[in-house]
């Protein structure tokens, strides 16, 4: 298990600035979570495990002026690392990819990320071509970082130890 912030903390700083603003959330605890702290008609609740990525890479693509916001799981999004060379290739200016990295499939029980000290999603991201990476593993440095993330016209992924 990944040591770190905890997650509501980091989607309540969120919760807090978002505005008009769409926001995907991956299957599982992040859904309940986030409907929780800001239920609204511009969330969007992926079904299928893996796929919040790929659904906000097509909705920031098809809604240039918005910005997009995907909140995924580490295991969500390592089933589906195709969409980091995707949104790569796309490089869309309106996306907020966040990744909470907590080193497990949560969702599926909590079983353990295959060797999850060797994962870096950001490292993954930047690689892919991603404009702008990062990881933050504490809550002051998240909320410092917030206004820019969400001001930037960068396609950004960050890595959220949780």
């Amino acid at each position: 298990m990944i040591r770190g912030m905890k997650r509501t903390d980091c989607l309540a700083a969120l919760a807090e600035r978002v505005t008009d603003e769409l926001v995907v959330a991956a299957v599982g605890g992040l859904i309940d979570e986030w409907h929780h702290l800001r239920p609204r008609d511009l969330n969007y609740y992926s079904g299928g495990m893996g796929l919040a990525s790929s659904i906000g890479l097509g909705l920031s693509l098809s809604n240039p002026d918005r910005k997009v916001i995907v909140l995924d799981g580490d295991g969500a999004l390592l089933m589906n690392l195709g969409s980091l060379a995707t949104g790569g290739r796309q490089n869309p200016s309106n996306l907020l990819h966040l990744v909470f990295n907590n080193g497990t499939y949560e969702s599926s029980g909590g079983f353990p990320l295959p060797g999850p000290e060797n994962i870096r999603f950001d490292a993954f991201a930047r690689e892919a071509g991603i404009g702008e990476t990062r990881e933050v593993a504490d809550l002051r440095t998240w909320k410092e970082a917030l206004p820019g993330l969400l001001g930037t016209t960068n396609h950004v992924l960050v890595d959220l130890k949780v």
